[in-house]
């Protein structure tokens, strides 16, 4: 019980902390859904520390994480693809 309440703090603080990042980087796709990702693969291990937790919660969260990933990977390329265009030739 005592590792339960351990992780639940942890995930909390780390939560704050970036969801003080996301307010500071409005409109910035790559920082918001990788903060979303991290979040909530702090939650997952959180949640797998909880004894008799349904796998099948654990499961579809992981899967989420995957497609945010993907998500924020997709947006990353995109940003760096902008930048590359709207780069001035020497």
């Amino acid at each position: 019980m005592h590792n339960v309440i351990g992780a639940g703090v942890v995930v909390a603080s780390y939560g704050f902390v970036f969801w003080r990042i996301v307010q500071s980087n409005r409109g910035n796709k790559v920082i918001e859904c990788g903060t979303i990702t991290i979040v909530l693969t702090f939650t997952m291990v959180a949640l797998i520390e909880i004894p008799n937790f349904p796998t099948w919660v654990v499961a579809l969260l992981g899967l989420l994480v995957l497609l945010l990933g993907l998500l924020t990977l997709f947006f990353l390329f995109q940003q760096a693809y902008q930048a590359l265009r709207r780069r001035k030739p020497n």
